[in-house]
């Protein structure tokens, strides 16, 4: 499975386990929250992170 630069940053900047808000990877990756939201979906959807909660609320593991 071929995966995106920033792809690799979002996976990288998450330590196992340890759930991160949106906000959170934006400032830590600096991609912006448009880009984001496109990234953490596609990885979502690839089972590489989960998603817990919704809204404000949700935040991204491995």
């Amino acid at each position: 499975m071929q995966l995106s630069p920033d792809e690799e940053l979002i996976l990288q900047s998450l330590e196992p386990n340890q759930p991160l808000a949106k906000k959170e990877l934006a400032d830590m990756t600096g991609i912006n929250s448009s880009r984001l939201s496109r990234l953490l979906r596609k990885l979502t959807d690839r089972h590489l992170l989960t998603k817990v909660g919704a809204g404000r609320g949700t935040k991204y593991y491995r």
